[in-house]
């Protein structure tokens, strides 16, 4: 049922409380008016027989009132089925929704790595020897009966002629996703064109609410990189002092708090847990759940489960409660046209 088609029908049980209640009254009117016809052909001496059938002439209004009453409670059904066929429409959206995943960065960084160690497939063509990302790849994942749209978009600082034809592609990818990644090589210290796209382009975006971060990609390369503790997958101490060290530069390169800026390992799976986390804590809370679904189950942690079903929940109670809402004028409407029918059948029993 369309939008169009659905106001339609609002429209008309609109117009149901005036039409039943001027059904009402005249369906009283009517009654009494055949009533009073057929008591005054019983003549005068008999009044007992002009009794009986002013009895049954109150009896038979009262039976036609109820079973108009019955009636409004039948429509106040069908006035309700809009609105829940709307609540069951939009919580399958919810569920239902493909989220899309940006993945920006110089050339060489392992975007394509990132993509497929934080999605468990092998989604994005990897080379070693030049950029393979000429074109945006745009991947829909099936992960268990749940779809996302990951975005593998080309480097920049590849040369200049290619940087000014992907800033127009990236002004225009941006506004379309739910999540923008910016990988950065950890041990990279050559950040000019990474800097001077990000304020130009990323920015504005990220300023009015665009979910963004930064990921130190290769830290498993920091130096001294012998120090990597390879069974634990895990960066040694002097390595988390370069690794902050890097953080804070970044941070205060690119303007942006280093809540923002993960440092991972995409080959060593280090950290993809921490990422996928601040993904999720940051998404909306109506599409908090596609990440969490569309994520490989080992990057999910039991915290950003939580915080998505708890997202999903409240976005079911949002839209519940938006129903019951509008459900309660329509059944208002409904309990006015009830209480005339029973002032109704009052009024004729005290007359009577």
């Amino acid at each position: 049922m369309t939008n169009c088609e659905r106001d339609i029908i609002q429209k008309l049980f609109s117009l149901v409380q005036p039409t039943m209640t001027l059904g009402m009254n005249g369906l009283a009117l009517s009654i009494y008016w055949l009533g009073a016809a057929l008591v005054n052909k019983i003549a005068l001496t008999d009044p007992m027989g002009r009794i009986g059938m002013f009895s049954d002439v109150l009896v038979f209004s009262t039976y036609a009132t109820y079973i108009v009453m019955s009636f409004m409670m039948l429509v106040m059904i069908f006035m309700m089925l809009p609105q829940a066929e709307v609540s069951a429409e939009r919580i399958n959206e919810v569920l239902n929704y493909e989220p899309k995943v940006g993945v920006f960065g110089k050339t060489g960084v392992g975007k394509s790595s990132l993509c497929n160690a934080l999605f468990g497939q092998d989604v994005c063509e990897i080379s070693d020897v030049e950029a393979c990302t000429r074109n945006p790849q745009e991947v829909l994942l099936h992960m268990g009966g749940k779809k996302i749209t990951l975005v593998d978009i080309p480097g920049v600082g590849e040369n200049e002629d290619r940087d000014r034809e992907y800033a127009q592609l990236y002004s225009k990818i941006l506004p379309e996703l739910d999540v923008a990644l910016w990988v950065i090589k950890a041990d990279d210290r050559a950040m000019s064109s990474d800097e001077a796209f990000f304020k130009q382009i990323v920015k504005p975006h990220v300023e009015q609410g665009k979910v963004f971060f930064f990921v130190l990609n290769q830290c498993d390369k920091i130096e001294p990189f012998r120090e990597w503790n390879e069974s634990g997958h895990e960066p040694g101490p002097k390595q988390l002092q370069n690794i902050q060290r890097k953080i804070t530069d970044v941070a205060t390169r690119f303007s942006v708090p280093e809540s923002k800026i993960i440092p991972v390992s995409a080959c060593e799976k280090y950290n993809l847990v921490r990422l996928i986390d601040e993904m999720v804590f940051a998404m909306p809370k109506d599409k908090k759940i596609t990440i969490v679904n569309s994520a490989a189950r080992e990057n999910v942690s039991a915290q950003a489960q939580e915080d998505a079903k708890k997202g999903f929940f409240e976005t079911v109670g949002e839209i519940i409660e938006n129903a019951v809402d509008k459900g309660a004028e329509v059944i208002g409407k409904v309990i006015d046209v009830i209480d005339t029918a029973k002032d109704f059948i009052r009024d004729l029993f005290w007359w009577f």
